[in-house]
């Protein structure tokens, strides 16, 4: 048997080669698109944990100050840092009365 020949029957075709990390890449990205989705999912469920503890909180304040509570929430697009991420609890003052406010 001639050396050509035995390493030419032993080694990989260019098209078994494309076909193998065509297959890996497309595994990997089903995977990155797997993890990202599920990512997002925890984020999703920290942001309403978060909020939940917000609205226990505000609620606990009302009750325990006898005096109404509300929840603020930054809406400035200006500011992307704080865009919906920054909540506040203010507690109402009896003194003052705004009108068309529950």
């Amino acid at each position: 048997m001639n050396t050509g020949q035995r390493f030419a029957t032993r080694a990989f075709t260019l098209l078994e080669v494309m076909v193998t990390l065509s297959v890996i890449v497309i595994l990997a990205g089903v995977v990155y698109s797997t993890f990202t989705f599920k990512r997002q999912g925890q984020s999703l469920e920290k942001g309403s944990e978060i909020l939940m503890s917000v609205v226990r909180t505000a609620r606990t304040h009302a009750i325990m100050s006898g005096r109404r509570t509300r929840i603020i929430v930054n809406f400035d697009q200006n500011d992307p840092e704080r865009f919906l991420r920054y909540l506040g609890i203010v507690e109402e003052d009896p003194e003052t009365v705004v009108a068309g406010i529950l």
